[in-house]
């Protein structure tokens, strides 16, 4: 088999560091190396996909690079080289340039090769690596061989989705087994995607423009499917609306025929269970605090639905809190005002169109507001860059009373992946963060670290970062 980047057998030894799993370093060994990524001897107790800080000691000295850990289905790992400094990329590709001319073979396919030679006669690709465009040669070819990848994978998906529409169009299949190979389907694109990201780059134009095209290509079959045509079009102008949130926590399939499919799919996708799972726990958060409180004033930043609120009705009737409840959105806060008003607690509730983007400063945080006793907001900050959560992270803390509490949700980038959603569907505004990132952003706001937890609904996508001010 051709490989498709330049590899070489190696025995360097690496240190793995994060900071995640209770501080640990792990020390390995590489089996062989490229300029994307590194096989390990050793198998490791990390999850897959996990970022983390590795150092490699190469012979003229050690180099730092931020990567992946990816654990194949046979527990073998892999490492995926990301953000790579330009000095640590020269470094490592000296390294591997010697080896590869020492062996006078393709790098490739392992043909043998005449000096300076340009392309190898065999597989085709760029072999002179004395070329001072080498590098860029040799990624475009890469990035090529990829697209052509991704190209037929999407083919033959969908030749599988039609398979699948017709075998239950005939009621010839079992509806559990046939949703396993949906997604077993999308997810053998999915890797494909990534292998592309991983070589062009998450952001890159090129990425984009594959990303459209293959929604484009997906698209007979995917806009049968409410969930997924809703993530695709954001018929409301944003993702993540009130009405898909909605959607996910009645957890009910909305489409028929091949679109039943592809919405069980959707509701069974990590995220999705997530965010029902996000709900449950905040849910028993805010109970926890109102049974102990007495008349609380409650800030909820970027409602959505409020889905929260009206399951609590019972405690929040009990406690006499005063909810305030705001989002940018009308029709968001409409439903929630009509769906409050056949409660008992109507009168306790109050609802105001506002964008949280203005809620960085103090001042006119406690003149819109009043301080509070909790303030929360769940699935916002995802969608905010690093300097306007810092600024708003320390405003909401200052806004709270002492005794009071600070909620907030963060997704774990680290337990998921973002193919399905950046890809499958147009859900890619949600910026990705580790527990250490989120850490810091609560570190830059001066937030007390003595007075803050995290707390993880049950799958462990989505942490809570609590706040209980002294």
């Amino acid at each position: 088999m051709i490989r498709m980047d330049v590899r070489h057998e190696v025995n360097i030894p690496v240190e793995i560091t994060t900071k995640e799993i209770r501080g640990r370093s792990f020390k390995a060994m590489l089996r062989d190396f490229d300029l994307y990524g590194a096989e390990l001897k050793d198998r490791l107790d990390i999850p897959d996909n996990f970022h983390a800080d590795v150092k490699v000691v190469l012979p003229d000295g050690a180099i730092m690079v931020e990567s992946r850990v990816d654990v194949k289905e046979n527990g073998e790992m892999r490492l995926k080289f990301l953000n790579m400094e330009p000095e640590a990329r020269r470094r490592l590709w000296n390294h591997l340039k010697k080896k590869v001319e020492e062996t006078g073979c393709c790098p490739y396919c392992k043909s043998s090769l005449r000096p300076r030679q340009e392309r190898c006669g065999t597989c085709g690709l760029f072999v002179d690596v004395e070329n001072e465009r080498y590098l860029e040669i040799s990624h475009n070819d890469l990035i090529s061989l990829r697209v052509v990848m991704l190209e037929e994978a999407v083919d033959l998906f969908n030749r599988e989705m039609d398979e699948i529409e017709r075998f239950y169009a005939s009621r010839r299949g079992d509806e559990r087994e046939l949703v396993k190979e949906v997604t077993a389907a999308i997810h053998r694109v999915c890797d494909v995607c990534r292998d592309l990201e991983d070589i062009a780059g998450v952001r890159s134009d090129l990425v984009k423009q594959k990303q459209k095209w293959l929604r484009k290509k997906t698209d007979p079959h995917f806009s049968m499917s409410y969930f997924c045509n809703h993530a695709r079009t954001w018929p409301r102008g944003y993702p993540g609306d009130f009405e898909i949130l909605e959607g996910i926590y009645r957890n009910v399939p909305l489409s028929s025929g091949m679109g039943y499919l592809l919405d069980l799919f959707f509701l069974n996708t990590t995220l999705a269970v997530a965010v029902k799972e996000r709900l449950a726990t905040l849910r028993e958060m805010l109970r926890g605090e109102l049974v102990k409180r007495d008349r609380p004033s409650v800030l909820d930043i970027a409602c959505g639905s409020c889905r929260e609120v009206f399951e609590l009705t019972p405690e929040i009737g009990a406690s006499g809190a005063e909810f305030t409840c705001l989002d940018f959105d009308s029709d968001s806060l409409s439903f929630s005002s009509d769906r409050l008003s056949y409660t008992m607690i109507h009168g306790q509730i109050s609802f105001r169109k506002y964008n949280a983007i203005r809620m960085v400063n103090h001042e006119r945080n406690v003149r819109e507001f009043g301080y509070q006793d909790i303030v929360y907001s769940t699935g916002l900050f995802d969608y905010l860059t690093d300097d306007v959560l810092v600024k708003m992270i320390r405003a909401l803390y200052d806004l709270t009373n002492p005794g009071g509490k600070m909620i907030s949700s963060f997704k774990d980038c680290n337990m998921y992946k973002t193919q399905i959603y950046h890809w499958f569907a147009d859900w890619d505004a949600f910026y990705q963060r580790t527990e250490k990132d989120c850490l810091q952003l609560f570190k830059e706001a001066d937030i007390p670290m003595d007075e803050l937890s995290i707390v993880r609904e049950r799958s462990g996508v989505i942490m809570f970062f609590v706040v209980e001010k002294k």
